[in-house]
């Protein structure tokens, strides 16, 4: 009887050992496989055990490291990220066809931890393409369509203004030229948006836009945080042990109560004086149908998404496009011989002349493209595995459009892509509202730099 009971207790013993060692080497087996580039997927750069390319990925400047990566493994590469998979496309024909063509299962969005401590979950950039994200679209699409902006009894008058209030400001204060640029497309977008406009870059509809985006993209910038979504872990690291954290709370913060003061204006305005021709107003006053999924908690967050790229991007193609021209005083002159010639000395030029100036139609064009307001964008999220020219992408792989890094390659049409030369657009005089939805995707200008743009 002791000898049977030995027996079992022996066996149940070596059942547990057995089942312990499964366990530790089905485990190391798992951490073995972290960081490890499925070999059907696109190549990129050697990756380690476990931690695949993170430790590369605060080496330089990104926007130029993803052009030399591009070069050396292909347009279409792949890096590991720990166990996530990121898909670079270094590729207008690649973005099209994976983007354009298969949009319904790349136009989800990652949530990632650090994106979700800034913006709360409010800001429908960062969404998956749901119906209250394609809601959202929708409202932002058609307030600032070309037909409703260009529309003469509206939002081309106030644009107008501003602009030579601009002209105004920079003869008299020309030092100060970066607050009247930051001024003036962040009033511009309020007026649009919150119906409040600025005379000063210090008043708070002169500058609350770049409140709300202090320390945002310095946070988000792929690299400048550790591998919180890759190892969970570390999301219990106390903020004082965590800079990384700290600036995204900060930011997140500065966000929230920006927006959050900006809706109390409105309403406090709206009680004193009544409404106003702006976005907010024409929702409150229902005559824009925002869906029943609009909580009066996120509106104000949804309008400064819109508000948010309407200023930040324009303010610094404007700024780019003043620096190319103070260093190239060529290309200065023979813009204005055209307006010259078009406007004279009587008047500034308007949007009824945009036929008429296709040569600063190319310096807008050339700005963006060598110096693209967002230079990654914001990733996409593949929702099944999928197939491109003879490679894998597994299904939640992250999809990444290096817009810097595309446009400035020879491979994707640009020649001396390092060099500002307007006169490479001399063939594109369209705008590129009306361009970028062709369906020959060779014959667009650029790729969308702005959210709003990027998902049909």
């Amino acid at each position: 009887m002791e000898t049977t009971t030995s027996s079992e207790n022996l066996a149940s013993g070596l059942v547990w050992k057995s089942a312990v060692l499964v366990l530790l080497l089905s485990l190391i087996y798992k951490l073995s496989q972290l960081g490890r580039r499925d070999p059907r997927c696109p190549p990129g750069p050697t990756t380690l055990p476990i931690i695949g390319n993170l430790h590369q990925l605060g080496s330089g400047v990104f926007s130029r490291q993803l052009k030399t990566w591009s070069e050396q493994y292909g347009s279409v590469f792949s890096l590991k990220l720990a166990s996530e998979t990121v898909i670079v496309l270094n590729d207008r024909k690649a973005v099209h066809d994976l983007l354009d063509k298969k949009g319904a299962i790349y136009s989800d969005r990652r949530r990632d931890y650090v994106s979700s401590l800034i913006t709360r979950d409010k800001n429908f950039t960062f969404e998956d393409a749901t119906t209250a994200w394609r809601s959202q679209r929708k409202v932002a699409s058609h307030s600032l369509s070309p037909n409703n902006l260009d529309n003469k009894n509206s939002f081309v008058p106030i644009h107008e203004s501003e602009m030579a209030i601009l002209l105004t400001d920079l003869l008299d204060t020309p030092n100060d030229f970066y607050k009247h640029v930051k001024r003036t497309t962040c009033s511009v977008a309020n007026v649009l948006i919150w119906g409040h406009r600025a005379s000063t870059y210090d008043e708070f509809w002169g500058h609350n836009v770049y409140t709300a985006l202090d320390n945002m993209s310095e946070a988000i910038e792929l690299g400048a945080n550790p591998p919180v979504d890759e190892f969970p872990i570390l999301k219990l690291i106390p903020e004082r042990f965590a800079p990384w954290k700290r600036r995204a709370i900060r930011a997140g913060e500065a966000m929230f109560n920006t927006w959050e003061e900006s809706r109390s204006r409105v309403e406090e305005r709206r009680a004193k004086s009544g409404s106003r021709p702006s976005i907010m107003d024409r929702i409150l006053d229902g005559e824009i149908d925002v869906g029943s999924e609009m909580t009066d908690e996120k509106l104000p967050h949804f309008l400064a998404t819109i508000c948010e790229g309407a200023a930040d991007t324009t303010s610094n193609a404007m700024l780019s496009s003043l620096m190319q021209l103070a260093l190239h005083p060529e290309i200065q002159r023979k813009a204005r011989e055209q307006l010259d010639e078009v406007c004279g000395t009587e008047r500034t030029p308007s949007w009824s002349d945009f036929d008429r100036i296709p040569y600063i139609n190319s310096i807008v064009k050339e700005t963006v493209r060598w110096a693209p307001p967002v230079p990654f964008g914001v990733p996409h999220v593949v929702r099944e595995d999928d197939w491109y020219d003879g490679m894998f992408i597994p299904k939640g792989s992250r999809i990444f459009i290096p817009i810097w890094a595309i446009h400035h390659s020879a491979k994707n049409g640009y020649d001396d892509p390092e060099a500002y030369r307007p006169e490479r657009w001399a063939h594109h005089t369209r705008p590129a509202s009306e361009l970028a939805g062709l369906a020959d995707y060779e014959s667009r200008d650029k790729l969308a730099p702005d959210p709003l743009c990027e998902r049909g």
